[in-house]
């Protein structure tokens, strides 16, 4: 099975969005879930290098102005602040990301500084930060002591019904799981859902590759992050592991 086709069948009733960013050409990111929430580029070099899973086209965000909106009034009726899961693979420009003092921003869907979720670099050097934030309360797990420059699989899940925030890095939890959630308010907003910067004017960009985003309206079972992180590529899936 290749790796397109087994996020498509992962959970598939609630993927919301599945961004494989192979595009080679023009402005369009293709979403390839059933619900089609386009996302567009800016700045960014389509079909730079090879992604991890199935060598397909990869492009590069360079650290400046570069970034991808994900936005559309389609993709928010989908969103469920509620219940959430954001899986992408990413890979630094080079080691001094890691040590450069600056925030790089992985993706974020956001309503505003109290209502989002997000993956980034932090700018305390070798840090990773996921974070979920609802009604001004937030909850962030921090990985430390990174300094990887190889492909990384990453990814949260939230779910309000079951009062979790989880990280994930390589297939593996990361850290704790974190409870007492708030309440988020509000709708995302056009200009804050992004991949590869925090916003459309480009703040905290990222400086490197990124490859297979997609988000969920539900929180994945470990089993099935796990799949996401090994899996594709010829492997064949645990069915019970994909929520069919």
């Amino acid at each position: 099975m290749s790796y397109r086709n087994l996020i498509l069948s992962t959970y598939a009733t609630n993927l919301i969005a599945y961004w494989p960013l192979d595009d080679t050409s023009g402005t369009v990111a293709d979403d390839k879930s059933v619900e089609a929430n386009d996302g567009a580029y800016s700045g960014v070099t389509l079909n730079n290098t090879t992604s991890p899973k199935d060598d397909t086209p990869a492009p590069l965000w360079d650290g400046v102005n570069d970034y991808c909106n994900v936005y559309s009034a389609a993709f928010d009726t989908d969103f469920n602040e509620n219940e959430i899961t954001i899986s992408i693979w990413i890979k630094v420009s080079g080691a001094g990301i890691w040590t450069d003092g600056l925030a790089h921003r992985l993706i974020q869907l956001r309503v505003d500084a109290n209502n989002r979720v997000y993956i980034q670099k932090s700018a305390t050097s070798n840090n990773l930060n996921f974070s979920y934030v609802a009604g001004a309360t937030v909850k962030t797990v921090t990985q430390t002591g990174l300094s990887a420059v190889e492909w990384m699989h990453l990814a949260i899940t939230v779910s309000k019904t079951a009062d979790q925030v989880k990280a994930y890095r390589n297939g593996a939890q990361v850290g704790s799981t974190l409870t007492l959630l708030g309440t988020w308010v509000g709708a995302l907003t056009s200009t804050n859902c992004c991949i590869g910067a925090s916003n459309t004017g480009a703040a905290e960009p990222w400086s490197g590759w990124i490859s297979h985003a997609a988000v969920w309206k539900t929180a994945l079972s470990a089993s099935a992050i796990s799949d996401l992180y090994i899996l594709g590529g010829g492997s064949i899936p645990l069915l019970h592991h994909q929520g069919l």
